[in-house]
């Protein structure tokens, strides 16, 4: 869960520690309020940009974003996935959160 307390860096550090974990299969990075849902695309582009040094071009790092309500605000509606790997869509769409996979 991403809040203000600590920096972009460390964030992506500890993403970068946690996908060298073979036992896991994927990382969720959340934002926990609409302020930080920017900061989580900052972090996400870090890890990657750290998991390319280090693997080099013989791994690839596929994410995916899910868009949904605020913590304590989650309504009725579902959320939607959008596959980053993918071409950009001109939807628009309301960042009250935001969960990166």
């Amino acid at each position: 869960m991403v809040t203000q307390d600590a920096a972009v860096q460390d964030y992506a550090q500890h993403c970068l520690s946690l996908l060298g974990d073979r036992d896991l299969l994927y990382v969720v990075i959340k934002s926990h309020t609409a302020d930080e849902v920017s900061k989580v695309v900052q972090v996400a582009q870090e890890t990657k940009r750290l998991h390319h040094r280090e693997a080099g071009n013989d791994e690839e790092l596929h994410q995916y974003v899910k868009y949904g309500e605020a913590e304590g605000t989650k309504g009725k509606k579902q959320h939607r996935v959008i596959n980053l790997d993918d071409a950009p869509t001109t939807k628009k769409y309301v960042k009250t959160s935001l969960a990166h996979f």
